[in-house]
């Protein structure tokens, strides 16, 4: 019925098909995950399910983006009937990148093979298709055109360092050492987390009734999360150049990603169990509702 209803909607629509994906792909993906689970003394079956996830976070984060500049800011980025072509074209490098991280596990080897070299263009191939798919250039225009329209910060932060994610994804070699498949880390570190973190903020934010030209950057998290990012390139850059007992980056990056974590988490706590205001009296579209209401 949702499905139809999208279709019918066509262009009212900001987001188009791409605001049912989510719905559609979590029993899909969790059901896969699960099997992959149960099923692990197969070889290749664990690495199958980790990736499985992976893509679905950048599924989820790319959605995020679209909803936000598309939908919730209204800046028309893209045109709702061509969203189901990208996500389409990002579903297909994401599919091949499950594919051949599969492969690569039966393979059971470290070397440079087609297969692992595959593996990681394709999963470069998602992450930066993802950051093409969202109109970055547009997006980047309206955030500094005469001075800077609202936005949210860490969602746009998100967007752009998924280029950086593909690239570091590419050009990482795998080893033994590595803390994870290179890429993942440095998505899930940065862009993965500012883009879930960010929208919630920006949410909440909502509910507080603030306008969005008042909402600030909250610069502490972002500079936590640039941190993070940085520290994760220079440790796979050390590992790339066989210093594998890198420990110094490693503390940046967990130390880095925990205080933009506490300093996010001690606002949330700070606004909703220690604040006098009765934000969460009031229904999020409270004055719409009344507006529908009065025009009946």
């Amino acid at each position: 019925r949702m499905f139809k209803e999208s279709k019918r909607r066509k262009e009212e629509d900001e987001v188009g098909i791409a605001s049912l994906i989510p719905g559609v792909a979590f029993p899909f993906f969790g059901a896969t995950i699960l099997a992959c689970w149960l099923y692990r003394d197969i070889a290749g079956m664990l690495e199958l399910g980790r990736s499985i996830m992976i893509m679905f976070f950048l599924l989820l984060t790319v959605v995020i983006i679209i909803s936000h500049f598309n939908r919730r800011l209204n800046w028309e980025v893209i045109a709702p009937r061509q969203i189901g072509l990208r996500i389409g074209v990002l579903f297909l490098f994401m599919g091949l990148h499950i594919l051949f991280v599969f492969l690569a596990a039966r393979e059971g080897t470290t070397d440079d093979t087609l297969i692992v070299d595959v593996r990681r263009a394709t999963l470069a191939l998602a992450l930066i298709w993802g950051f093409l798919l969202c109109n970055p250039l547009r997006i980047t225009r309206m955030a500094f055109k005469n001075g800077g329209m609202a936005h949210n910060r860490p969602i746009f932060a998100a967007l752009w360092m998924l280029p950086f994610c593909g690239f570091h994804a590419y050009s990482s070699d795998p080893s033994f050492f590595n803390p994870a498949v290179p890429g993942y880390a440095s998505f899930l570190g940065t862009s993965g987390l500012l883009s879930v973190w960010g929208y919630a903020w920006y949410l909440h934010e909502d509910h507080l009734h603030i306008s969005i030209h008042k909402r600030k950057a909250n610069l502490p998290f972002l500079t936590s999360f640039i941190v993070s990012f940085l520290a994760i390139q220079m440790l796979y850059w050390d590992l790339r150049n066989g210093n594998e007992n890198s420990l110094f980056y490693q503390r940046i990056w967990a130390g880095a990603t925990l205080c933009g974590t506490m300093v996010l988490a001690f606002n949330f706590v700070r606004i909703t169990l220690f604040s006098l205001e009765a934000w969460h009296k009031i229904p999020m579209f409270y004055g719409r509702y009344i507006q529908d209401k009065s025009l009946e």
